[in-house]
Order: structure tokens, then sequence, then C-alpha cells
């Protein structure tokens, strides 16, 4: 269904919600970065940059996907870097349970990895090995 005539919103407009993104998001964003700790939160985060947007975590990841928003995406990378070094410094440091910045490093590609070599030896091998000792 066509807009009404005259409709000025309705010009450009390709459907859904109109964007709120411009500079003065860029400006918040990056206020965000500097004010987070005094907002109470220990580290950035995408859920804490939202709700100090009033917008949702997946628009925030949908505007860093997108090519004409770089500026944004570039932004948000410095914000899950900072995450990243504080989680880890935080850890090593005993300021944050290390459980929990464990949990949360995992979402940025740090992994615990345990190796294990098992050998399963058949009947005919266990016989042997018994007949040399």
């Amino acid at each position: 269904m066509a807009a009404p005539k005259g409709n000025k919103n309705a010009i450009g407009n390709k459907g859904g919600t109109p964007t709120i993104y411009g500079k003065r998001i860029i400006q918040q964003t990056e206020q965000y970065l500097k004010d987070f700790k005094k907002n109470g939160e220990v580290i950035p985060t995408i859920e804490g940059l939202a709700v100090y947007l009033k917008i949702g975590r997946r628009t925030i990841y949908d505007w860093a996907k997108q090519e004409d928003k770089v500026e944004f995406s570039h932004i948000v990378e410095a914000l899950l870097s900072l995450q990243s070094r504080d989680l880890v410094s935080g850890g090593l440091s005993n300021k944050m349970n290390s459980n929990i910045a464990k949990l949360l490093l995992g979402k940025h590609g740090y992994k615990e990895e345990s190796k294990q070599e098992v050998k399963i030896l058949n009947l005919a091998e266990l016989l042997g090995k018994a007949d040399e000792d």
C-alpha cells in the first residue's frame, strides 16, 4: 500500500522504521566508551551500549556490518578490544572473577584446550605384550 499523497516521511523510505543513525549516534557511542565506568559497568559491552543508545543489540550488530557505517564499525571493534583487554587484565589480577572472565573471553576466540591421547589396544596386542613381559 502506498503512502498517502504529501507524506514527506515516506520519501526514500524503503519500509520499516526510519533509522536514527547519524553523527549523534557516533558521538554517543564514543561517549559511552569514555563513560561506561561512570554508568556502573565494569567493562564496556554491546548490551551496555544498546541501553545507553536506547536501541536493540541487533541494531548495533547490523550497523556494524553495514558498509556505509564504517566509522561505527570501527568504534564497535574498539569496544570489543577494550572489553577483551579489561577481561584479561581483570582475570589475571584477580580484580574480576576469573571464571566469568574466561566465559566472556570465549566470545573473543580464547579457548582452553586440553588434549588427551587415548590408545585402544585389542586383545591380541594385550596378549602379545603379556608374552613379552
